[in-house]
């Protein structure tokens, strides 16, 4: 049974950014506003694509699901999923709402991380327009197609027609296991390389421990996130 994964897709559009780093399709250092004019004046604009991946952008944003005051709300009003969290000020849909955030928290960029899903919707945002195809797309000719998947997939539309890379993605699990087998062949399935060893050797080691400690997650000592993935390095 299609089960909706919720944050899990976060991993899915990662997988799709990072492939396209290791093919050298999209740069890691570019600028998103170089990349994205759409996001030119907004706080994202001096992050780069791989702080943006990493979710150390700086951008500020509070995803505090237990205060309905906390910013996550208005994101999900506007990008469809739960009508009573709609709000006449705020524009509808993801790419819509994403240019809003101006402000950036104290810490440079690129020091400390702090997880908040506009960036997994950033990170899809600029896979898409590299790749010049939709992150549905992409996993149906690098996934779907090539794993032996038994069961459809589907991703959640906002009302503009948008993506929710940050948490629409649904899949089975047998699907979902074939992916992670997939991981630990070093990305061989079927004889074939379907995503880049150096992708699977990034996830492996993860990301800056320094700036995951500085959220402050102390029950996940020793963690890192790399490209829209938790790694635990040990």
């Amino acid at each position: 049974t299609a089960h909706l994964m919720f944050s899990a897709s976060k991993s899915m559009a990662g997988l799709m950014a990072a492939t396209l780093v290791a093919e050298g399709r999209l740069n890691e250092n570019a600028r998103v506003g170089e990349l994205l004019p759409e996001l030119a004046d907004s706080a994202w604009a001096d992050a780069t694509v791989r702080q943006v991946m990493d979710m150390t952008d700086g951008v500020r944003f509070s995803e505090i699901y237990s205060d309905p005051k906390s910013d996550i709300f208005s994101y999900i009003g506007a990008m469809g999923w739960a009508p009573q969290y709609v709000n006449p000020a705020n524009p509808l849909g993801i790419q819509a709402m994403l240019p809003t955030l101006k402000s950036r928290i104290d810490a440079p960029r690129g020091s400390a991380f702090h997880y908040r899903s506009p960036a997994t919707d950033v990170t899809a945002w600029l896979a898409m327009r590299a790749a010049g195809q939709s992150l549905t797309d992409w996993l149906q000719q690098r996934l779907w197609s090539r794993l032996g998947m038994e069961h459809e997939g589907s991703v959640m539309l906002d009302p503009s027609g948008t993506e929710v890379a940050f948490a629409g993605i649904s899949a089975s699990v047998r699907d979902m296991a074939r992916i992670g087998q997939m991981l630990l062949q070093h990305g061989r399935a079927g004889g074939a390389q379907i995503i880049p060893t150096q992708v699977v050797d990034e996830l492996t080691r993860g990301g800056d421990t320094r700036a995951f400690e500085a959220a402050g997650m102390k029950h996940r000592p020793g963690w890192s996130y790399r490209s829209q993935w938790w790694v635990n390095p040990q």
